[in-house]
């Protein structure tokens, strides 16, 4: 799977918190100062925080007070399969 993809989906499916469903609060990228290797953090109103990495992985950054990682786990499943279709799609046409 193509990393630029799997981000793409990721900023799709984490418009909002995948605990609780707040909004995002803030957008940060490596110029705010974010981890190496990570391409955006989202921080959303109930204080949860995620990353999308720039190899198009997802991981929790600060806890929602829904547990955040299992959803995050949730969210990979159906990232993962948005992106088989959309390549096998794309290698059909």
């Amino acid at each position: 799977m193509k990393p630029a993809i799997l981000e793409k989906h990721w900023r799709d499916a984490l418009t909002t918190c995948p605990c609780c469903g707040m909004g995002i609060r803030e957008e940060n990228t490596p110029d705010d100062g974010i981890p190496d290797g990570q391409a955006v953090e989202f921080v959303y109103t109930c204080g949860a925080a995620v990353f999308i990495g720039t190899s198009g992985n997802a991981s929790p950054g600060r806890a929602c007070p829904a547990p955040l990682d299992v959803a995050i786990d949730d969210l990979a499943h159906r990232v993962h399969d948005a992106v088989e279709e959309e390549e096998a799609a794309d290698e059909a046409a």
